[in-house]
């Protein structure tokens, strides 16, 4: 395990290190990325680099669009889009009743419906091809927070959850962390 900051973050994604990993767990807030960095998520794509992306994460990269086919959705921000009907919102100190849409998936597996004290997203882009893991029914979020992906050679993982230490105390979190990293490194 290695914590990584921007930008140094960058220049270890691109590096020939990043193989040594088993997969990479995004939980930054980077919405103005050049696009030429886009290049460095295509490769980690084309290797097959496993990814899970948390919370923020789905507000990166706003101009690149190949991001959110990448995640399997979007945070769309306001000066990123001219459409203010498009831009997402978000809302503090929720409790979000979660339920588990795929039972079945190793993902959810031993998780049953929880609540949990966090941030919630809502008017986010879903991609269609996005598997549907949990979801909610709070007015202030999305129906969806969380879902597995694929992109090019790369399965990836979006956990909405995780906005500060009431999150993290929930042992759901832990549960779905713990089998989102097995289920990544033994696909």
């Amino acid at each position: 395990f290695d914590p990584v900051s921007h930008p140094g973050a960058m220049d270890l994604l691109s590096s020939a290190s990043v193989g040594k990993y088993d997969l990479i767990l995004f939980y930054d807030y980077m919405p103005d990325l050049p696009l030429a960095d886009s290049t460095i998520f295509q490769d980690l794509a084309l290797m097959g680099m496993p990814m899970i992306f948390m919370h923020h994460a789905l507000c990166n990269f706003q101009p690149w669009e190949g991001y959110a086919s990448m995640v399997g959705g979007k945070y769309v921000m306001p000066g990123f889009h001219p459409d203010s009907s498009l831009h997402s919102g978000y809302a503090h100190d929720l409790d979000l009743t979660i339920t588990v849409l795929d039972p079945d998936h190793p993902v959810t597996r031993g998780i049953g419906q929880f609540v949990i004290h966090d941030e919630g997203y809502y008017n986010i882009q879903i991609k269609p091809g996005a598997h549907p893991l949990l979801g909610t029914q709070h007015p202030y979020c999305a129906s969806l927070v969380a879902w597995e992906n694929q992109w090019k050679n790369s399965t990836c993982l979006y956990l909405m959850f995780g906005h500060d230490k009431q999150a993290y105390a929930n042992e759901n979190l832990k549960v779905l962390l713990e089998n989102s990293i097995q289920y990544l490194t033994n696909l």
